[in-house]
């Protein structure tokens, strides 16, 4: 599925707290089928 902020006029939420949450949630939801994985060179 998308990973990624709904559809908005501006790029950025404005609120370092809200972006911040967003991020974090923006990653969890990208990374979260690789748990358990160990990423090598």
């Amino acid at each position: 599925g998308y990973a990624g902020r709904p559809a908005s006029a501006s790029p950025a939420v404005g609120y370092y707290a809200k972006h911040n949450e967003q991020q974090k949630a923006l990653l969890d939801a990208a990374f979260s089928k690789l748990k358990g994985f160990v990423l090598t060179k």
